[in-house]
């Protein structure tokens, strides 16, 4: 750790690299001056990052924020400490508060995902993937899906995690989405302790959603906790190898990675699904693949077992 200006932590994350969070209470954001903040988090940027956020960027760090702190002080919420842009390698959760739980008492953290989208429609059918009216770039991936994937790595990385299952809940917040019906689409994702959907359509759910996760009281002691916490290795660094990569659901992908990986799956069946030769082409292939890992499977197996009988054979004492 090292002390930095303007309230701000600096911490090792894996692979040694040192990021910048801005830290600040709901009550002192929610006074603050919006391009006043957008200047610290850009000058922390440069110096951790080596490069300015974009001009959109910027915007929503401008619109989003202050929103974001009004609603937390509207809950009554204001002493819950918000940790913005805490670091992920090379993606970012956009806030993550922490608090106290109002049940358990004890140190109580919700990543929010805060989009300025006020209408989004499913990717031509994907249950993963959305459009966005006047975004360039392509489908994005859902905002809850997003915020599953950070409290995932969260509780892979963090130790002050470890052992505590109710300590992790996420949501993204779409605080311009006024109108329901234009991101009903959204909706269609199940429901989870990190993965939900609010907009400001239904601000009092998700005030509601706040309350149950942070009581008003000082958030202080709880951001300490995360902030000097140890870092663990992650699943992925531990267990995937063991597993020889076979289940994809291990990797913790975040943000623009998965929905990468979403868009080429999506294109992948699309192709499958309209062209006939296409699967014709596949689908011969995995009965050989099978037969083949059974092949080698198989002569494993008998491998091992002339090393075993040839071992006893050597170790057997002779009369």
């Amino acid at each position: 750790m090292r002390a930095c200006p303007h309230r701000t932590t600096c911490f090792v994350v894996p692979w040694g690299r040192f990021l910048t969070l801005l830290r600040r209470t709901a009550d002192e954001l929610g006074v603050a001056d919006p391009d006043s903040l957008v200047e610290q988090l850009l000058g922390q940027m440069l110096i951790t990052r080596g490069y300015r956020a974009s001009p959109s960027e910027q915007q929503s760090w401008r619109r989003s924020l202050p929103a974001l702190a009004s609603d937390l002080r509207s809950a009554g919420l204001g002493d819950v400490e918000m940790l913005i842009h805490l670091p992920l390698t090379s993606q970012r959760a956009d806030v993550v508060l922490a608090g106290i739980h109002p049940a358990t008492g004890q140190a109580s953290y919700v990543v929010l995902e805060l989009k300025q989208w006020s209408a989004a429609t499913m990717f031509e059918g994907d249950p993963e993937l959305v459009t966005v009216p006047g975004m360039n770039g392509g489908p994005k991936l859902r905002p809850v899906r997003q915020v599953q994937g950070y409290c995932s790595y969260l509780a892979d990385f963090v130790r002050a995690l470890a052992d505590q299952p109710d300590a992790l809940a996420g949501a993204a917040y779409l605080h311009n989405a006024t109108n329901t019906a234009t991101v009903a689409d959204l909706s269609a994702v199940p429901v989870s302790t990190t993965g939900r959907l609010f907009t400001g359509a239904a601000l009092g759910k998700f005030i509601e959603f706040l309350r149950s996760r942070l009581a008003p009281a000082s958030g202080a002691a709880a951001a300490d906790t995360l902030l000097r916490s140890a870092i663990a290795p992650s699943r992925q660094l531990l267990k995937v190898a063991a597993d020889e990569v076979q289940i994809r659901e291990r990797f913790n992908l975040l943000g623009d990675q998965q929905a990468a990986v979403q868009t080429v799956h999506h294109a992948v069946r699309k192709a499958r699904a309209g062209n006939p030769s296409f699967r014709r082409a596949v689908q011969p292939a995995r009965p050989q693949l099978l037969q083949g890992a059974a092949h080698r499977r198989d002569e494993g197996v008998r491998h091992r077992r002339h090393r075993s009988s040839n071992s006893r054979s050597t170790a057997s004492p002779h009369n």
